[in-house]
């Protein structure tokens, strides 16, 4: 036999250099660096389209007939789950409980990951409700920017068949009109405006004096079926909101504040029936 070899082999020094990869003698291993998470958003800008998410929160409330406060979580169509902004209704038990969807309100918008940092505002003062044909008192939203500054306003127009609400900037000067598609001449609401069936109730962004038929808008809100617990269990409601290609970053604020008002003043419930007309 051939003779043993007696006690043990050195040992490497170090980690073996992988495939693909020469390490020089005595040269430190370098690291690859972490990759940053994405900043987080400050306002609209850049985003075309927003999913506006109302929560379930107060649904134990709701089945026993006490409005909670409204609250949402807003992400994009292309990442419906991945939540950029946050906003929550400040109202008193008592100011929901005696005026219901009447209420005056004022919701604040976040960044979704730091409560803290604020997007900007909207107080809804109180005003009669919605109605045809009135002169005024009209329903009607202020929005405003993280700097407690006026942006715009959202307010309800003067309609007989089909309910309108009106999108102003700082100045009072109209820019937008938002309502159902229409079809006999404006008369009447399109109800096949989103096709047959499909759950989706409608609402376009017109420019001033656009017809208000469908494919006349240039952006639009649309109310999308949640499912048959969500609805039927609850009042919380999901919304698309296509901003126009032209909206600066007020009034795309302002326009957020139009998906507020619409939800409130049609599809928040009082006395288990909705509140639109």
């Amino acid at each position: 036999y051939p003779p043993q070899q007696q006690g043990y082999p050195p040992q490497q020094q170090g980690y073996p250099p992988q495939q693909g990869m020469p390490m020089q003698q005595g040269q430190p291993m370098m690291m690859q660096p972490m990759a940053q998470p994405p900043m987080a958003r400050t306002d609209f800008d850049g985003i075309p389209n927003l999913l506006i998410k109302q929560t379930r929160k107060g649904w134990c409330q709701e089945l026993m007939g006490c409005e909670a406060n409204t609250e949402f979580n807003i992400a994009t169509f292309e990442n419906p789950n991945n939540d950029e902004f946050y906003a929550v209704e400040d109202t008193s038990c008592l100011m929901r409980f005696c005026c219901g969807t009447a209420r005056p309100f004022t919701l604040t918008v976040s960044q979704a990951a730091d409560h803290s940092k604020t997007i900007g505002t909207y107080e809804r003062p109180f005003r009669c409700p919605l109605g045809q044909m009135k002169c005024c008192c009209h329903q009607m939203l202020i929005s405003k920017n993280d700097k407690d500054e006026e942006v715009g306003r959202i307010k309800e127009d003067c309609w007989f068949c089909v309910p309108s609400l009106k999108v102003l900037d700082k100045g009072g000067n109209l820019q937008y009109n938002m309502h159902f598609p229409t079809c006999c001449c404006g008369m009447c609401v399109d109800c096949c405006a989103e096709g047959c069936c499909n759950c989706r109730i409608p609402f376009g962004i017109y420019e001033p004096g656009a017809s208000g038929k469908k494919g006349s808008e240039v952006g639009s809100v649309v109310k999308i079926w949640g499912g048959w617990g969500k609805e039927l269990l609850s009042d919380a409601d999901t919304f698309e909101l296509i901003f126009p290609e032209k909206a600066d970053s007020d009034t795309r604020r302002n326009l957020v504040g139009g998906v507020f008002m619409i939800n409130q003043l049609f599809f928040e419930r009082q006395g288990g029936a909705p509140s639109g007309v």
